[in-house]
């Protein structure tokens, strides 16, 4: 059970351990070892001397509803992860976001905003306002599980998609005039064919892939 908990714990923080891996100069090693799922292998986690904490993102609820037992079982396992580099003596940033509007259904292109959804189950006129007091309603449920569950909230940031948007805006922006995203009829697309990379690190076939299109 712990070999397979430890598994999926170390899965979920491969980029950043590769990020931090791969920096020159001196480093402080530690005795935790993370499977790397870009290199297929178990790797120490060592982090430069000039980085002074590890810094750790998850993805986080979108708050339309409460969170059922496998979204919460990810929060367990980063939690654990998060206790063992403290332990280690690595000093941690962990930033979890809350999706408080603007996410369909699914990963597909057509499907229902999540919110808006949340707001009809509950009989809430679909306003802006009913939709920040949905999101609050269930961002508070979500704190209590993680406490419920031992997670201490007040080691992580919680920042709210909804209090960044004109970053968000400025940075499509910015995406479009480098030519690195482009328009469709129902959004605006990341050109994954500007980034060689794309696809090593979930073993994408990028033959596969269609243009315009959510996946």
């Amino acid at each position: 059970m712990i070999s397979s908990l430890w598994h999926t714990v170390a899965h979920f923080f491969t980029v950043g351990h590769a990020v931090a891996g791969s920096s020159r100069g001196k480093t402080r090693a530690s005795n935790l070892y993370l499977y790397n799922t870009l290199g297929k292998e178990l790797q120490r986690f060592d982090l430069p001397e000039r980085v002074k904490m590890v810094r750790m993102y998850n993805c986080g609820p979108t708050v339309y509803g409460v969170q059922h037992i496998g979204n919460l079982s990810m929060f367990v396992f980063t939690d654990v992860l998060r206790r063992t580099l403290e332990k280690d003596g690595f000093p941690v940033k962990q930033v979890i976001n809350i999706t408080d509007f603007g996410h369909l259904t699914s990963d597909a292109d057509e499907g229902e905003d999540k919110m808006t959804k949340g707001l009809k189950r509950e009989k809430m006129k679909v306003t802006m306002e009913n939709m920040a007091k949905l999101a609050e309603t269930y961002t508070q449920v979500f704190f209590e599980d993680l406490t419920k569950l031992n997670i201490d909230i007040s080691k992580i940031e919680f920042p709210r998609a909804s209090a960044y948007i004109p970053a968000q805006i400025a940075m499509i922006k910015a995406l479009e005039e480098k030519g690195y995203a482009y328009r469709t009829a129902n959004g605006v697309y990341y050109d994954t064919s500007r980034f060689p990379a794309y696809g090593a690190l979930g073993g994408i076939n990028l033959e596969g892939l269609q243009a315009g299109t959510r996946a």
